[in-house]
This record gives structure tokens, sequence and C-alpha cells, in this order.
């Protein structure tokens, strides 16, 4: 018997939602994927400090992390970076630091030498003057070569491409070239490395549906989201249902790829932060290191209960505000305060 796709949906969401449900069986092993994004990890070695979150000694940060419950790394990559932080071979590092202490990397190629979201997506200074199937040659190579490298469990081919990627040649409006890039940048993954598998990245929750059956012909396996209150929608009830929906509607494993939430609306260094007002909060929740954990075992329990989704992984946890990172623009959404103690958001990632 054939099930209509709105049926289906109201299936998954039931089930979902059903009082006592348990997406894992009692008994197997709690697979659910709780990243955090971890890019500013060189810059906060250079300080020396050691980090604690929770009872124990303070540590290294990743060795806190993995104490505490991550079992997924995400880091940004970019071309040509010459802060040092973000470079293909620093990733390729920590990679290898993460395997060895049994967590699973994702890498977020943005094809650029800075950062790359629906409002920006520069071409690197490298490729500048590249033509169309120049270009392509060299997204092949670039990601073949550090891919083989890193070996990633997953790998995003561009960072929050509502609108593209490398422009003005993948520009989304241009189908053919966007599309074109992006098979460039999946082969050469596929070929370096086989286990990897590839992700998708939009930032949001409206219109992500259109976008990834957009990209029905492309061979990819996870569709990434990005969701953030101040800029997605604070009705917390339109995750789930974002989430269900986009699994039914492309047949793939969603992963809420970056999310973050404030505990406080102040700030301690001299940087403008993204968030600083309460309307930018979601009400029930406001801006404080108990709302920040609301928030979070709230994304938490979404992301077990919405069938589909692989898990989450949280984004500037360690954008703290030092001296050795740059000024920190998301300082009150990490999670350590301005005295750099763990919050009690930490919580979630615990072990189940």
């Amino acid at each position: 018997m054939r099930i209509g796709l709105p049926l289906l949906i109201f299936l998954v969401l039931a089930e979902a939602c059903r009082p006592g449900a348990d997406p894992q069986p009692k008994g197997q092993v709690d697979t659910m994927l709780r990243g955090v994004d971890v890019s500013f990890l060189p810059a906060i070695r250079q300080s020396g400090r050691l980090w604690q979150i929770g009872k124990g000694e303070p540590k290294d940060m990743l060795l806190a992390m993995q104490q505490a419950g991550v079992n997924l790394i995400r880091l940004r990559v970019w071309n040509a970076d010459t802060t040092g932080f973000h470079s293909p071979a620093r990733a390729v590092e920590i990679c290898a630091e993460a395997r060895a202490l049994g967590m699973k990397t994702i890498l977020s190629l943005h094809y650029s030498d800075s950062w790359a979201d629906p409002a920006q997506q520069r071409l690197p200074a490298a490729w500048q003057a590249l033509d169309y199937p120049t270009l392509c040659d060299s997204v092949f190579a670039f990601t073949a070569s550090w891919m083989a490298a890193a070996r990633p469990d997953y790998v995003q081919i561009g960072n929050e491409i509502n609108a593209g990627f490398l422009w003005p040649h993948g520009r989304a409006a241009d189908t053919a070239r966007f599309h074109g890039l992006l098979r460039k940048g999946i082969a050469a993954a596929r070929k370096a490395s086989p286990q990897t598998q590839i992700v998708l990245h939009y930032a949001g929750l409206d219109a992500a549906e259109w976008f990834f059956q957009q990209r029905a012909s492309l061979d990819y396996d996870i569709a990434a989201l990005s969701y953030y209150p101040i800029w997605h929608g604070k009705d917390t009830a339109d995750i789930a249902l974002g989430l269900a929906k986009l699994h039914v509607r492309i047949g793939k494993p969603v992963l809420l790829a970056e999310t973050a939430y404030p505990f406080t609306l102040g700030w301690k260094d001299q940087t403008h932060n993204v968030l600083g007002l309460e309307s930018q909060c979601i009400p029930a929740y406001g801006a404080s290191a108990a709302g920040q954990l609301r928030f979070m075992q709230m994304i938490d329990r979404t992301v077990r209960e919405t069938p589909g989704v692989l898990g989450f992984c949280y984004w500037g946890a360690e954008w703290v505000a030092m001296p050795e990172i740059p000024g920190s623009s998301w300082e009150n959404q990490a999670l350590w305060d301005f005295q750099l103690q763990a919050l009690p958001a930490w919580k979630v990632f615990a072990e189940r």
C-alpha cells in the first residue's frame, strides 16, 4: 500500500511526539552525534590554558570536551588562512587527534580565504583569475588533496550554500555551474576518502525543502541545517516539524550542523557581539545560563525524538574572549562564561 506524503509526515511526527517514545531501543549504544565546532582550538592552545568541564582536573580543551560527552568535532577550513587557525594543515592535525580520542570529525570546506555564509562566498585569492573550467579543476584538486590527508567522517562541500558558493561562478541562480562545482568537490571527496560521507549545508528552515529538492541529482549523503533563533525563528515547534519534514521529503538523514544560544546579553571584550538584544532571544528562555541550558535541552530532545536526524553540533562553544583569539563577536554564546568557567549547557553532551 502506498502512503501519501502528507500522511507519511503525520505518521513520522506522531511517532516522534508520542509520550514515552524512545528512539533509542534499550540496550543499544547511543549513536546520536553530539558535536562542537572547535575551529579556534589552535588559538586556544597558544594560551597554554587548561580547561575544566564538570569534575576533574583541568586539561586540554579537546580532551575536556571528549570526556564531557562530545563525540563529534567540526572544523572550518579556509584555502589560504593567514591566521593559521583554520588552515587545511591544522584540520588534518586535529582530525588525527580526534580519531585517537574516538571522536568523529566533520570538515566544513569554505572554498574561501575567509568566512563563507549566505551573504558572502568570496573566491580564494589564488583562484580569482581562473575561468570556470579551470576553477572546477582547482576545486577537485584542492578537495582531493586535503580529503586524502584528513580522512574525516563527514565533509561539507561548501558552508551555508543557500545562494551558492565560489561567487560569481557558483551562484545558485546558475544551477548548471553551481552543480558543476559541487559535483567536482563531491567527486574528489569520493575518490580521495571513500568512507567519508558527503554533506550539503543550508542555513535556516525556510525553503530548506525546496533547496534540497533542487539538489536531487547530486551524489550526497546528508542534508545539514543551521538553526539560530536570531535569524531562523523563535517558535521551537517549527524545529521538529522542519527537521522531520525535510527527512521525509528528500529521503536522506539530516544533521543540525550549527546552533547556539546566549548565556548573557553582556560582553567582555570590545568587539561588538552578533546578539545583544532581548528581542533576539526566545522569550521562554531569555538570555541566561539557565536559558542556554534549556535551549540546548530542547535541541537535544528534538534531535533524539525526530526520526532521521543524526545529531547536532554547537557552533562557537570555544570562541571565548581571550587575548590569543581575535575579538570574539560570539563570546556571550560560548559554552564558557566570561570567567572561563564551564556553563551548565555542557550537561546535554553527557553520555547516556
